[in-house]
């Protein structure tokens, strides 16, 4: 009778360790799987946004190949190059109104 009780708690002890790891697998399997998914959605944002920065570079480049348009030019020096004229002064409102 003894060794059909260590047998009974041998084998609960096993079924509950089976279910255990059985468990901790499944959550791994899902959060991996949302991670996946996560990821996904992320590089097709990101596939997306290579697309477009690759369109405006198109214009841009047509835009500068024109070099007819002077005015587009001496704005992208003023804006993101920070050039100016020799001569010219330039005024920073830095209230921030």
């Amino acid at each position: 009778m003894a060794v059909r009780r260590r047998k009974q708690k041998a084998s609960l002890l096993l079924r509950i360790s089976v279910i255990c790891f059985v468990t901790y697998v499944a959550v791994t399997l899902v959060n991996m799987q949302l991670d996946v998914t996560a990821k996904r959605r992320e590089l097709i944002l990101l596939q997306q946004s290579v697309e477009q920065q690759k369109l405006e570079n198109k214009e841009t480049e047509r835009m500068l190949q024109m070099g007819e348009n002077r005015e587009y030019i001496e704005r992208i020096a003023r804006d993101k190059l920070e050039f100016a004229y020799p001569d010219e002064k330039i005024i920073i409102d830095v209230s921030g109104k």
